[in-house]
């Protein structure tokens, strides 16, 4: 049975119910991408202060103990 605008069927429930599953299927692995976004960011912390320990020893050792450069 149609309708009278767009001549869409009525029973388009069936229809919006697998399209929202879809939708809720597709931005699943966003969702599990995203989730990993707090581990990336700790991980360049991590990344930034183990580089970053390089200068520092030099800059300690070039002030504190010039004689064993």
């Amino acid at each position: 049975e149609l309708t009278l605008r767009g001549g869409v069927p009525r029973n388009v429930d069936a229809a919006q119910a697998a399209a929202l599953g879809a939708a809720v299927a597709a931005m699943t692995p966003e969702a599990a991408h995203a989730a990993n976004q707090g581990y990336a960011v700790l991980q360049l912390g991590w990344a930034v202060f183990i580089i970053g320990l390089g200068p520092a020893v030099l800059f300690w050792i070039y002030f504190n103990k010039p004689e064993i450069l």
